[in-house]
């Protein structure tokens, strides 16, 4: 099973007076957009770019430079319209790398067009369209030729690109007839079979309990839109007379196509899986938040818990938001201060990484998490004052794949739970495992020492190291040796990415912060792991940091493709230039050529003599 590893991490904080509302991907330039308001005293909206600093310029300057910098798009005056709403509202932002142009949808109704590069007699910013009534949602297809729009008379308006309306929909209370789900008709209780074994003689396909549709108390009454990755099919959910959620799915020509069945706590978060198959949701119920899923003809398909406890429910996970990546591989759920990403394998849902956007106790607002439309594993997120830019590779966490200590073991993150497995000893099919090592937070990343009888656990604040009995028959398999909390100032931003070992005693921690990429050296000592050599590169981002074949020293790949190979100095750990690779890398092994092909050599001659003998006795 794979881990998503951290490759890339970015972030910037603004302390301009209107917050971030939204923000779109440049994938030209791989570069953000956001737009900073409207608000009741600032009705000002202002259009910004988050450009990354070029690597090789920021290697050249001796001087700490910032790796993300604001550059000014275009801003202007936004009032709202409509005299019950406070101020406007971005609902939709979206880029056209083709036109050079950003397009807007604003909740008073207005459509806005900024052209970045204005050609003669053309308007930088122009309103190009306009609702009076107003509008509550709206979302562009991926094709990026329709634009779904949800409006405050319940309508539901199918645009072109040139913002021409080409159909017009109503959405009635009579739509709920259009679902095509199948009545077994079982009739009146009063009339069905109750016989001795009528429990064991029940239709498995019959649920015990109907769910009627009951809002959740933290249901917001807002409307989402969502596309099919095709663009052929669009999901828009709403509340029918305030009552229950409902999601009505139409065609791309305006036809309602199914609407979804009932189903208690089902609140404001939706998002149909590009590939098509599985329509996503949020259902809040009494002890237990869980993401449904729904299918095109809208019947319930499945659901998995988010293992929030109550606390947890009434507090930062208030509010959820839910997101596809490009690839349907990764779901990305935000919360009030997180985002947490998900994967599926054989049919259960891993937590795979908790990205926090800032530390206990800050009040910066509600995070909204945007993916690349062309890079899988790529994602922004942003609050009302930072931006965060994210990059993940799909690996696995194993061991050494050198005689005597290659057990074949695999580490796989499971939020705040390592899933060990050594296949050597014992092949257990996944989600079970061989071991699971129970962590105090969600893990960030996870390596296995040289011999393989430790693992080492990274989590957002803290590092555990815990010593492995693989090979004994006990149930304590495992046990903690050593950690360290990372000790962090309120102003301090540092994002601990990967760890890797050398050998069994040493685990190297690379960070990234404004500036650049951090690496620190931790040493067993007693119970605790002591920090005694740090090493910090301004220009220099790490996108890989593992340890070589042998476990005799670390390596790693910084942003400019430079393959760099560690040195153990008398007073300190420093790094060599050992290659230059033709692209960036998410997948690198470093061996020592001359020692590993001679292991490799004697362990041939090993097998085949083994062989030898063995064919000679069967003569």
């Amino acid at each position: 099973m794979h881990n998503l590893k951290c490759i890339h991490h970015s972030f910037c904080q603004t302390d301009s007076s209107p917050p971030i509302t939204a923000s779109a991907w440049d994938s030209s330039t791989n570069s953000v957009i956001c737009a900073f308001g409207p608000t009741e005293v600032h009705t000002v909206i202002i259009l910004k770019r988050l450009r990354s600093q070029n690597s090789r310029e920021r290697e050249d300057d001796k001087s700490p430079s910032p790796r993300e910098e604001w550059q000014h798009i275009a801003s202007w005056d936004a009032p709202c319209p409509l005299p019950d709403i406070p101020c406007d509202q971005v609902l939709a932002l979206r880029y056209f790398p083709d036109e050079q142009t950003i397009g807007l949808v604003l909740a008073g109704g207005d459509f806005v067009l900024v052209r970045e590069v204005p050609t003669l007699g053309q308007e930088r910013i122009e309103i190009v369209g306009s609702i009076d009534a107003g509008i509550t949602a709206a979302t562009w297809s991926p094709d990026e030729e329709l634009l779904a729009i949800s409006t405050r008379l319940d309508t539901v308006l199918f645009m072109t690109r040139d913002y021409e309306n080409i159909v017009d929909v109503a959405m009635t209370a009579e739509d709920v007839k259009a679902s095509r789900h199948v009545d077994v008709g079982w009739g009146k209780v009063e009339t069905q079979f109750k016989g001795k074994r009528a429990k064991g003689l029940r239709d498995p396909t019959v649920p015990e309990r109907m769910d009627s549709g009951t809002l959740s108390p933290y249901d917001r009454g807002n409307v989402v839109i969502s596309w099919r990755g095709d663009g052929a099919f669009v999901a828009v959910m709403t509340t029918l007379d305030m009552e229950r959620r409902i999601i009505r799915v139409f065609s791309r020509d305006g036809a309602l196509d199914s609407v979804s069945e009932p189903v208690n706590g089902l609140e404001g978060a939706l998002s149909w899986k590009p590939t098509g198959n599985l329509i996503s949701g949020i259902a809040r119920l009494e002890d237990r938040i869980d993401v449904v899923f729904f299918e095109r003809n809208g019947l319930r398909h499945g659901q998995f818990p988010l293992r929030l406890d109550p606390a947890e429910m009434n507090t930062w996970g208030r509010t959820i938001e839910l997101s596809w990546n490009a690839d349907s591989t990764v779901l990305a759920i935000s919360f009030i201060d997180r985002v947490q990403l998900w994967t599926m394998g054989n049919y259960h849902y891993y937590l795979k990484q908790e990205i926090r956007m800032y530390s206990e106790g800050s009040t910066l607002g509600p995070v909204t998490s945007t993916w690349h439309p062309e890079k899988g594993l790529c994602l922004a997120i942003h609050s009302n004052a930072l931006v965060r830019k994210l990059e993940y590779a799909s690996l696995t966490a194993g061991g050494s794949v050198i005689p005597p200590h290659d057990f074949g073991t695999l580490a796989v993150i499971d939020g705040c739970q390592i899933k060990l497995t050594p296949l050597r000893l014992a092949n257990v099919p996944p989600p079970l495992a061989y071991d699971e090592i129970q962590l105090q937070a969600a893990a960030v990343d996870v390596a296995l020492s040289h011999s393989g009888t430790y693992v080492a656990a990274l989590c957002v604040d803290r590092l555990e190291l815990f010593k492995l009995r693989l090979k004994e028959r006990s149930k304590a398999r495992h046990e903690l040796v050593a950690h360290v909390d990372f000790q962090r100032g309120p102003d301090e931003d540092i994002y601990s990415q990967q760890i890797a070992f050398l050998g069994d005693s040493d685990i190297f921690v690379s960070s990234s912060t404004s500036y650049g990429s951090a690496i620190s050296r931790y040493g067993m000592e007693g119970t605790q792991l002591h920090r005694y050599d740090w090493l910090f590169s301004y220009g220099l981002g790490i996108l890989r940091l593992f340890s070589r074949a042998d476990y005799q020293t670390v390596c790693l790949e910084t942003e400019l493709n430079i393959l760099m190979e560690g040195v153990d100095r008398v007073e300190s750990y420093d790094f060599k230039k050992i290659g230059v690779l033709p692209g960036s890398c998410s997948w690198v092994e470093v061996a020592s050529t001359q020692e590993e092909l001679l292991k490799l050599h004697q362990m041939i001659l090993r097998e085949t003599n083994a062989a030898g003998a063995s064919s000679e006795g069967q003569n």
